[in-house]
């Protein structure tokens, strides 16, 4: 099921007395058993990405900043030219996080699976 909606807000930022514009833009696709919602929001001039991962009630997140957001799309754009077997591996660095966007390729077909490890050397994945 893909449902795309846009929504745009104006919120007062936080120790701001200026009021910033939000302007979101969101959708929702599922794969087998998951759901996927991908959000992306203009805030302070800054772009952000929110992929959301959630099967049977659980939820993973990963938020990506606006170096992420390019080197993220580049990885999606080399998936969609690149040919079913194609492997790879991409790794960056953004806030002191570490980011890894893997391709691989098992029986049921290719799929792409995010990393990252913040800080405290906690690992995420979707």
């Amino acid at each position: 099921m893909l449902r795309e909606r846009v929504r745009e807000c104006e919120s007062e930022g936080e120790g701001d007395d200026d009021e910033v514009e939000s302007k979101r833009k969101r959708q929702s696709f599922g794969v087998e058993s998951k759901i996927f919602e991908v959000e992306v929001e203009k805030r302070r001039g800054k772009t952000l990405l929110f992929i959301v991962e959630s099967k049977r009630g659980v939820s993973s997140w990963v938020r990506l900043g606006p170096t992420s957001i390019g080197i993220f799309l580049e990885g999606l754009d080399q998936c969609v030219k690149d040919g079913k077997d194609d492997k790879w591996e991409k790794g960056w660095k953004e806030k002191g996080r570490r980011y890894s966007m893997v391709r691989e390729v098992n029986k049921a077909g290719s799929f792409i699976r995010l990393g990252v490890v913040d800080a405290e050397e906690k690992k995420y994945s979707i």
